[in-house]
């Protein structure tokens, strides 16, 4: 059955209605995830402190960002909570509001087992376009006027880019494997069922047209990782993944693409730490456009051929 139609003649709750609710429930999720987080941290310091006054809580925390202990309790701290704010809020508000088992979130079986290996390819051909549209979302400059909010955006990005640059090195294959799964697999489970599986969903009920329904979602979806200067690359990879969940109709293949996205981002991460790889790997800039040319010219061939193929006759799940 066509997703669209499938989705709007569902038996559920309306649109606008849910999203607020689906608010409500994340905000719960973030003071929980905050909870669990915070006190893992301070259980942390005062262990290796003895005290919990503000100085032990600052000395404390310099000494996790400078071991090997640290780093696993923050990876494990930041699984938690991305694995309560997304997995598990998606899973309570579609089990306690719309009352749905899991496999409601798609409206048909894979057609292939091949879908998943032509969605990888699609992703990277697809890479080089997306830093490209990532140097120049760095380089943007707002008007003078707005110097102030740019100093602002500049430092939240630069505090991101420090707390994230920590929490990917891996060291070690274990190390490795923990940020694989807590970046790749918790991270792009939890936002998946959030963004295609509910709000994109919801967002095709309560719009007429579907593709302002994947690029308003897209658009939350980057919006809602306070990234400014990330802000396009992950748009893009935002109504890519909302167009495979629309086209295909089974939750599993934007899931799988998020996940491969983020594996890749971070094994590349790995390689670059580990100085295997020359660090300008990292955002493509040394690619000659004509070859980023080329390949989104790929691109837009290998999915005007994907979309034609999940447009065939397919047996719904």
């Amino acid at each position: 059955m066509d997703f669209v139609r499938f989705v709007r003649n569902s038996s559920e709750r309306d649109a606008w209605s849910s999203l607020l609710i689906l608010f409500g429930f994340i905000c719960l999720g973030f003071v929980l995830a905050s909870v669990v987080q915070a006190g893992l941290m301070i259980v942390a310091i005062v262990k290796e402190s003895g005290s919990i006054d503000l100085e032990a809580l600052s000395r404390g925390m310099s000494s996790m960002m400078g071991s090997r202990t640290g780093w696993w309790l923050l990876v494990t701290a930041q699984g938690l909570s991305s694995l309560i704010l997304f997995v598990l809020t998606a899973l309570a508000y579609w089990r306690w509001i719309e009352r749905k088992p899991i496999a409601d979130f798609s409206s048909r079986q894979l057609s292939s087992s091949g879908v998943i290996l032509t969605v990888f390819i699609l992703q990277m051909a697809f890479l080089p376009f997306n830093s490209y549209l990532g140097s120049i979302n760095e380089n943007v400059q707002l008007p003078g006027f707005l110097s102030g909010l740019e100093n602002t955006l500049k430092e939240m990005e630069r505090s991101a880019a420090e707390i994230t640059e920590y929490l990917a090195k891996s060291d070690t294959l274990p190390q490795l494997l923990m940020n694989i799964l807590v970046i790749g697999v918790i991270a792009g489970i939890g936002e998946e069922l959030i963004f295609r599986g509910i709000v994109l969903r919801k967002l095709l009920r309560g719009l007429n047209n579907e593709h302002l329904a994947i690029w308003l979602s897209a658009i939350l979806f980057s919006a809602i990782h306070f990234q400014f200067y990330g802000f396009l690359p992950r748009m893009m990879l935002g109504a890519f993944f909302g167009y495979l969940y629309v086209w295909t109709g089974n939750i599993r293949v934007p899931i799988a693409a998020h996940i491969f996205n983020n594996t890749v981002a971070v094994i590349l991460f790995h390689f670059i730490h580990k100085g295997v790889v020359s660090p300008e790997l990292e955002k493509m800039d040394n690619i000659p456009l004509p070859w980023v040319v080329l390949s989104t010219l790929v691109f837009a061939a290998l999915l005007y051929r994907f979309y034609y193929r999940q447009k065939a006759p397919q047996t719904d799940a």
